[in-house]
């Protein structure tokens, strides 16, 4: 009797011990929603570009204003050598030629009707105004670039802030998901499993009671016989 009682017991437990190992939390898997930025990132890649490129014009044309600048004053420099004049013609001709910039073809007769003092001193006269009037070209021309520059970076700004405003956006919605999915799902969930395993709990007491219980009958009944 006392070993068919052990027996009963021991299938007892085992069958609590499989309900226990059968209550198993399940995962909760849920894919983020992304938005698909590509052609908002294009449009930045682009106004990235742009702005470097006019950067770089920028560069170049404040370089060649400085050079001109330099050749300029050099003109003046009281230390010229002699034959400094002939340099700055040949100097100032290739930069007006570099430029598309020609003198007449009747300098040509100047030369060789005027002596060599009169007649450099009217080619750097029309050099210069040529080189006044691409000065103005180019001053002209740095203007309306930087405010292009001007005009990129206040919308590259603009993008970027759309973008940041959209990106905190689809953020949001996917936190206030994952909350409603968790607090929906997960939630009722552990509940449901901390009830089983409280049920579960309560009914090993019960088993380990009635286990107590038989074996204060076992050892009364040895002790009787």
């Amino acid at each position: 009797m006392g070993s068919d009682v052990r027996q009963q017991e021991q299938r007892q437990l085992g069958q609590s011990g499989q309900v226990i190992q059968q209550q198993q939390p399940q995962q909760l898997y849920m894919s983020p929603q992304t938005e698909n930025l590509n052609y908002m990132y294009s449009l930045v890649r682009k106004l990235m570009n742009q702005l470097q490129t006019n950067k770089e014009k920028k560069k170049q044309l404040l370089w060649d204003v400085d050079v001109l600048s330099k050749q300029l004053s050099q003109k003046f420099n009281k230390s010229e050598i002699k034959g400094k004049d002939d340099l700055d013609v040949v100097i100032f001709q290739n930069f007006l030629n570099e430029r598309g910039g020609v003198l007449d073809a009747d300098d040509d007769d100047d030369k060789q009707d005027s002596d060599a003092g009169e007649n450099r001193l009217i080619i750097l006269k029309k050099q210069n105004e040529q080189l006044r009037k691409i000065f103005e070209s180019k001053t002209r021309l740095n203007g309306d670039t930087l405010s292009l520059l001007n005009y990129h970076e206040d919308a590259l700004n603009e993008i970027v802030r759309h973008l940041r405003v959209d990106v905190l956006r689809s953020h949001e919605v996917f936190i206030e998901k994952v909350r409603e999915k968790f607090n929906g799902e997960m939630i009722p969930k552990e509940d449901a499993e901390f009830r089983v395993y409280l049920e579960n709990v309560e009914e090993i007491q019960k088993l380990m009671d009635l286990s107590n219980t038989y074996r204060t009958l076992l050892r009364i009944c040895d002790i009787k016989m």
